[in-house]
């Protein structure tokens, strides 16, 4: 009946306000289908396995990636732990005054 995808788990960063996407590394001899449990609002994964959050909000997260064989029925799970941190702000140099 073949085997189940094999998922890998990840641990990404992001910076708040700047757009996050990233491939989940699945393999399966059949096409895949991949679902999110546990995702933030406004994440999101297509049918490629690219997970994707336009407007990200700083904190840490932990999402549950499945990723289902379409022929087989069997699924696999994995987490992937998501880093939010504040964007640095730029160093403002003062300027000297002659």
């Amino acid at each position: 009946a073949g085997a189940p995808p094999t998922i890998s788990a990840a641990t990404i960063s992001g910076t708040s306000g700047i757009a996050l996407t990233y491939t989940v590394a699945a393999n399966g001899s059949n096409p895949l289908s991949f679902s999110l449990s546990g995702a933030p609002t406004g994440m999101s994964i297509n049918a490629a396995g690219i997970l994707s959050w336009p407007t990200p909000v700083v904190g840490n997260y932990s999402v549950t990636v499945t990723a289902k064989d379409s022929v087989a029925n069997l699924s696999s799970q994995a987490v992937i732990t998501i880093k939010i941190t504040a964007p640095v702000p730029p160093t403002v140099k003062a300027a000297s005054i002659n």
